[in-house]
């Protein structure tokens, strides 16, 4: 299936603008909204739109035809009903299955299943980490999942995704004789994270998967005995208390990788830290982006928080943009909650 995409512009009132703190569960909702027109695409209009106003957000919307996605996986999201700053909110990706057709109901919980099921691959998840709503509130959601009244029981949508997750045989060559099928090689990580386990091949134990090497440490630091491992499985910091780490065995050594230039980045080069702040005449956050308030720009710097995402570039408009998070009064220097926006790196200048 194709993943639609129409990301929630920053600023709205339905986008808390901050990055999810790890990426530990999938939560399944089901909309509510029975009317024929509730669309999946409708419901990306509205989330886009800003939800009228509301403080209500999540990350996909399924039904029996297409997939949309409003906001990346790893920013945050008001959807468990467990608080700002509950883990519901902070901790998960949320998928809203549509609920206007009954007869294509089970299409769309299939579609969810395919997509449920990449996401747990992406992001090193096991299937004990789909939680329902209900798991966050004690709300009834998803409703129909947990009646099983649409015909589809809450087990039913497990056993779809573990179907999903299954590999697929490949018969022998006609004429030939059988070969015998290879043990499937796990799914990779989710280039770019770092993920919090006791060993790398122990992904039972894992505590969860961060983007920030910095969270990454924090959370070994607070659970000892484990450490930190970087997509390919090499140990990358063990906490404060933990044992040693043991690196996958199928990666060499971390003392093998040469180590890191010595050499101090020039002053006025844009890194993760950096205090900056726009240029006097930008109009927007990046070319075709939505437009900078004056107060942005002449009231406040701004501290860089993100320079990729997933280890990669983050290109917005054309341009190489990186991510705006709290700013600080240029009259005091008192930071604060920031714009949390991704900005073109050219209309930028060190503070």
């Amino acid at each position: 299936m194709t993943i639609n995409r129409k990301i929630c512009p920053a600023g709205l009132k339905n986008n808390p603008n901050k990055n999810l703190t790890a990426i530990k569960h999938i939560t399944i909702h089901c909309t509510g909204n029975y009317s024929a027109s509730a669309t999946a695409k409708s419901h990306a209009d509205y989330v886009y739109g800003g939800s009228g106003g509301a403080q209500t957000s999540w990350h996909y919307t399924i039904d029996g035809k297409e997939i949309w996605q409003h906001f990346e996986d790893s920013r945050s999201c008001w959807h468990a009903g467990d608080g700002t700053d509950g883990p519901g909110n902070t901790t998960s990706i949320a998928l809203e299955i549509c609920v206007n057709d009954k007869a294509a109901f089970k299409k769309a919980c299939e579609n969810a299943a395919w997509l449920t099921a990449g996401l747990l691959k992406k992001h090193g998840l096991g299937v004990d980490k789909i939680v329902q709503h209900n798991n966050w509130s004690g709300k009834n959601c998803p409703a129909e999942l947990r009646s099983g009244a649409w015909g589809v029981t809450w087990a039913g949508f497990l056993e779809m995704v573990k179907k999903e997750l299954a590999p697929v045989p490949v018969p022998a060559p006609s004429n030939t004789a059988p070969v015998a099928p290879s043990t499937p090689a796990p799914p990779a990580p989710a280039v770019g994270m770092y993920r919090v386990r006791k060993t790398w091949a122990d992904a039972a134990s894992q505590k969860g998967a961060f983007i920030l090497l910095a969270n990454a440490k924090k959370c070994a630091d607070e659970n000892p005995g484990f450490s930190v491992f970087d997509s390919k499985g090499a140990a990358v910091y063990s906490g404060k208390t933990s044992a040693p780490a043991v690196n996958n065995p199928s990666q060499p050594p971390s003392s093998s990788v040469p180590p890191a230039s010595s050499s101090t980045p020039p002053s006025d080069v844009i890194k993760e830290g950096s205090l900056v702040t726009i240029k006097p005449g930008t109009k927007s956050y990046y070319p075709g982006g939505p437009k900078i308030p004056a107060w942005v720009i002449s009231d406040f710097s701004h501290r860089v928080t993100q320079v990729t995402l997933n280890g990669k570039p983050v290109a917005k408009g054309g341009k190489a943009c990186v991510l705006l998070g709290k700013k600080a009064s240029k009259k005091t220097g008192k930071e604060s909650a920031g714009v949390n926006t991704w900005v073109d790196k050219d209309s930028l200048k060190m503070a």
